[in-house]
C-alpha cells in the first residue's frame, strides 16, 4: 500500500510542477511586454528557449 501512495504523491507533485510552469512562463512574458522591455512579437518564440527542466 505504501509504494502505491508514494507513487501517487510523486505523480501528483510532478503534474503540479508541470502545470505551474505554464503559469510562470505566461507571467514572465506578460511582465516583460507590459513594462515594454520586449516588443510583443519577440517573446512569442522565447518561452520554448527560456524554460528548461530543472530540479525544484
Amino acid at each position: 500500500m505504501e509504494p502505491v501512495l508514494l507513487a501517487a504523491v510523486v505523480l501528483f507533485a510532478g503534474a503540479y510542477a508541470f502545470i505551474n510552469g505554464f503559469h510562470d512562463v505566461s507571467n514572465s512574458i506578460a511582465t516583460s511586454v507590459r513594462t515594454r522591455a520586449l516588443h510583443p512579437r519577440s517573446p512569442s518564440s522565447s518561452p520554448s528557449f527560456s524554460t528548461s527542466p530543472a530540479p525544484c
